[in-house]
């Protein structure tokens, strides 16, 4: 049987994607496109995320996904942060049983959540992708996040800048991933000796050489998820 787009069947492990918050922030954005790339591929993969499940993600997305419910909103940013490594961590463990041996992260959130799990000897990898380092200022924080480079099973980086960072400064080796462009939400080079509009200024002129980028179309919030309030989540899949 083919796959959605006449590719090849599903092959490969399943993979859990999982990210600290459903707002359009950069691990998430992220995350978002790496699961509905997977999904165009016919690859199994699940995203979960901390949030409101009654109102999803920011944007509809084309991947089943399941919303553990965030935390109350704590009053110090050290306080949030463990709050929700700890809430992340609980929804994860009825949630990812051993159907996932792969689980991907993008964050020091999810990182500590899905390294706990693993810990305590859950049967999966942990595959952590390290875009930045944030500069945190307490010490219980730069330690998460120190333990969040250093824990995971493999980790990938976005570039030799950064795979040469965490060399000097965790001793760690990593694997260069750069980030990809999707061609569909750019427009095509101008023809040669042409010039087009600039987008970004009234009457703004650009030369042939430099294509126009094309802000992505308007996109209804997703509510295709399930809570992880009390029970084990269901899987949720798209029509």
């Amino acid at each position: 049987m083919s796959g959605m787009n006449g590719s090849s069947p599903r092959h490969g492990p399943p993979v859990a994607l999982v990210t600290y918050s459903t707002r359009p922030r950069g691990g998430v954005v992220h995350t978002l496109h790496l699961a509905e790339a997977l999904t165009r591929l016919d690859h199994p993969v699940h995203v979960f995320a901390l949030g409101d499940p009654d109102v999803g993600f920011f944007r509809q997305v084309d991947a089943p996904v399941t919303i553990v419910a965030e935390p109350a909103r704590a009053q110090t940013l050290e306080a949030r942060v463990f709050a929700s490594i700890e809430t992340l961590t609980r929804g994860l463990a009825g949630a990812l049983g051993d159907h996932y041996p792969v689980v991907h992260v993008q964050d020091c959130i999810a990182a500590r959540a899905a390294v706990a799990l693993r810990d305590r000897g859950a049967p999966f990898e942990v595959i952590r992708t390290v875009h930045h380092v944030d500069d945190f200022t307490t010490e219980a924080l730069v330690e998460c996040q120190r333990r969040s480079v250093l824990d995971p099973d493999h980790l990938l980086v976005v570039s030799r800048y950064w795979r040469d960072r965490l060399a000097a400064e965790f001793g760690v080796d990593s694997t260069v991933v750069t980030n990809g462009v999707d061609a569909a939400r750019f427009r095509t080079p101008a023809a040669p000796g042409t010039t087009r509009t600039s987008p970004l200024r009234p009457g703004g002129r650009i030369g042939a050489d430099r294509a126009t980028a094309r802000p992505p179309p308007a996109r209804p919030v997703g509510r295709r998820a399930n809570s992880c309030r009390s029970a084990a989540p269901v899987r949720v899949r798209p029509a």
